[in-house]
């Protein structure tokens, strides 16, 4: 235990210095990359620093093959030439992985597979300026692309993306390289939320934020996780600021949300307008301000809006749950059993639908088939202690009471 406390310890200490030297403007991104990326200690630093030299010296020789000299003449040929010695042996190069170290790594063992725009514009970064190229980026929510001498777009991502037209990035922004190592922390937020930790997702986000308060994005997904773990008021906090910097459709839907759990279903319903009014086809918008008007009591205004993000999107199965949700509340039990079964139809490794299914079976008598989806909504999620309730209840009317009371029982230890 002590020695993962100490471990900690160092890393944070590690953090915490690099990012006092970017606030003071006196920093190696090349460090501040290799310590985003979660080393711990100068040791594994120096690995990764030796990794990188080894890389430099074979794009030299690289170089050398042909007859381009690095004189500070050239720099628009190095880069160029950069940019095919990382794509030579594969060119489809994503994956989801934004750290530098992993993309290091794969770049060296050859791997078909090597990073996402994030981590693939680091590793150009890095390479880039020991070559003494002047880089920066060009960056949004969804997508960072490197500039060289902030008028020559790479697109690492795509394998025609050296020297690439700036039309179709009107929306992005320009920024130093603080930019890409505040996202990098952000695209580790990330990772973790979707493994859970909802802490350690904040922990990332707030060092995102730390050096680059401007960062929209990492406002908008610190706010998601204060939502995961229930703070409402936070998220919405975090919503605000994130508004503020770029108000984008998002960002009030997320904001929509928040205020929703915390009853404020008129403040929901505005949200989800504003999302609507700066994207008309934005289905996420519609399923929310659905569900807001369904708590409300305007079950015919939810079903048009869940019917209008189908429109938009009809192969996500939460929209037709929701919809046969809204038609159970309306004694369309017909209706909504169809709109469950489409929903199964589309994600069949759902058990939400299957126990939604259930209870309106159940509700028209048709006991077998209710007892039928319960069962597989529990076969999907043995922690789903709706269904067994459901099933529990459904066994009562069946008469199976040893199925019942095991049914209850198994309720009353996962609550």
């Amino acid at each position: 235990m002590s020695k993962k406390v100490l471990t900690d310890s160092k890393k944070g200490n590690l953090e915490q210095k690099i990012i006092q030297e970017i606030k003071q403007g006196d920093f190696s991104v090349e460090r501040a990359l290799l310590i985003a990326s979660g080393l711990t200690n100068e040791n594994q630093i120096n690995v990764y620093i030796k990794k990188i030299e080894i890389t430099v010296t074979d794009f030299k020789k690289f170089l050398e093959k042909r007859n381009i000299t690095n004189n500070g003449n050239q720099n628009y040929q190095i880069a160029k030439t950069l940019f095919e010695y990382l794509q030579k042996d594969n060119l489809n190069r994503y994956n989801n992985d934004p750290l530098l170290t992993n993309v290091i790594d794969n770049q060296l063992s050859k791997n078909k597979k090597v990073g996402n725009c994030n981590g693939l514009t680091s590793l150009y970064t890095v390479l880039g300026l020991r070559l003494g190229l002047n880089l920066s980026v060009l960056f949004n929510d969804y997508h960072i692309l490197t500039l060289l001498e902030k008028k020559v777009l790479i697109d690492h991502v795509n394998p025609r993306g050296f020297d690439i037209s700036f039309r179709n990035y009107s929306d992005f922004k320009k920024g130093d390289l603080v930019f890409l190592i505040s996202a990098t922390y952000n695209h580790r937020g990330t990772a973790k939320k979707d493994l859970g930790d909802f802490e350690g997702a904040i922990a990332d986000c707030d060092k995102a934020i730390e050096i680059n308060s401007k960062s929209a994005s990492a406002y908008y997904n610190r706010s998601i996780n204060k939502a995961s773990l229930g703070n409402f008021e936070g998220a919405i906090a975090d919503c605000d600021k994130a508004i503020e910097l770029n108000p984008k459709p998002a960002y009030y839907t997320i904001r929509g949300n928040a205020k929703n759990c915390l009853g404020d279903l008129e403040g929901a319903i505005a949200d989800q307008d504003k999302a609507i009014e700066l994207d008309p086809e934005y289905a996420y918008a519609y399923n929310n301000r659905g569900i807001a008007k369904k708590d409300s009591g305007d079950f015919e205004g939810a079903i048009a809006d869940y019917s209008k993000a189908i429109e938009i999107n009809q192969k996500c199965e939460l929209l037709y749950n929701n919809m046969g949700i809204a038609k159970s509340m309306l004694g369309d039990l017909e209706g909504a059993i169809a709109d469950y079964s489409k929903a199964i139809e589309i994600n069949p490794k759902d058990g939400s639908p299957y126990n939604n299914r259930g209870i309106a079976k159940n509700m028209l008598g048709d006991l077998e088939g209710a007892i039928a989806d319960y069962s597989k909504a529990i076969e999907l999620n043995q922690k789903d202690a709706n269904s067994y309730y459901n099933r529990s209840n459904a066994r009562l009317l069946k008469h199976d009471f040893i199925g019942m009371v095991k049914d209850f029982f198994k309720y009353l230890k996962l609550k």
